[in-house]
């Protein structure tokens, strides 16, 4: 295809070249606007032959930037299904959920690798969520769950369930994804913020507070953290906690209608 590329455009530039040659020695017909019109079409085709591989490199990169740790080594040993699976991506953070449903099914069906298979799985389970249909989601989580451990995927199961009001299943779903990695602070925080819905504010703060321990600056546990103590009535320690929320980028106003809206 790359080499049928640089031929058709090597035809093209070949009689761009001709023609100008025609116009300036048979004709002598040959303008200073039809010698700009020709020059302009061979930057254009100088562009159409670089640029888009370029802005395909990018965007892969891009892609694994964002979503590595789901990818994985997925298709790393089948560069046709990974430049379809690319194709997903593409739809996928596009917001073209059923157009990436059609192409995960097939990759399903060409893809014999766990690896493949957990990525075709997890995807499918991401673009039925962004969808909402949630029963679906969980199916393909489950999936992906069976072929690998993985925290993100347990916590987005997880997500799903406290969707479809299954608070317990949710609970034990972000539980698994703490196991699966013990290091990933969105787990601990899914578990303190579930906590903070149930009203059991102590334990919200017991993994608020892990999750800080990991990552301090992480906003949304400054924010369980200055709303659990504000809920056990302890305003100096809720204040604090307040103060380093919004220094890392959480917005007070929303915060502080928060915590009023459950005191009242």
């Amino acid at each position: 295809m790359k080499a049928l590329k640089y031929i058709l455009v090597g035809l093209v530039a070949a009689g761009v070249i001709g023609l100008l040659c025609y116009q300036g020695f048979v004709t002598q017909e040959l303008t200073s606007s039809n010698l700009m019109r020709a020059i302009l079409i061979l930057a254009g085709l100088i562009l159409a032959l670089f640029r888009s591989p370029r802005k395909r490199r990018v965007s892969q990169s891009g892609y694994k930037a964002a979503y590595g740790h789901l990818i994985g080594s997925a298709f790393a040993d089948a560069p046709k299904l990974e430049k379809k699976f690319y194709a997903v991506l593409a739809d996928f953070n596009n917001s073209r959920y059923p157009a990436a449903l059609q192409k995960l099914e097939q990759l399903r069906l060409e893809s014999p690798r766990a690896a493949d298979r957990f990525a075709v799985h997890t995807f499918t389970g991401l673009c039925y969520d962004r969808l909402a249909r949630y029963e679906d989601a969980i199916s393909q989580y489950a999936a992906a769950l069976s072929i690998r451990e993985h925290s993100t995927v347990a916590s987005n199961m997880g997500s799903c369930y406290l969707n479809l009001g299954r608070t317990n299943v949710a609970l034990e779903c972000f539980f698994r994804a703490v196991r699966a990695d013990n290091r990933n602070p969105n787990a601990y925080n899914n578990i303190a913020q579930l906590y903070i819905q149930l009203g059991e504010y102590e334990d919200a703060i017991e993994y608020a507070e892990q999750a800080l321990a990991i990552n301090a600056k992480m906003p949304q546990a400054l924010n369980a953290m200055a709303i659990c103590w504000a809920m056990l009535d302890d305003d100096e320690q809720s204040d604090a906690y307040f103060r380093r929320a919004v220094a890392n980028g959480s917005d007070g106003k929303v915060l502080r209608n928060y915590i009023n809206n459950l005191k009242a």
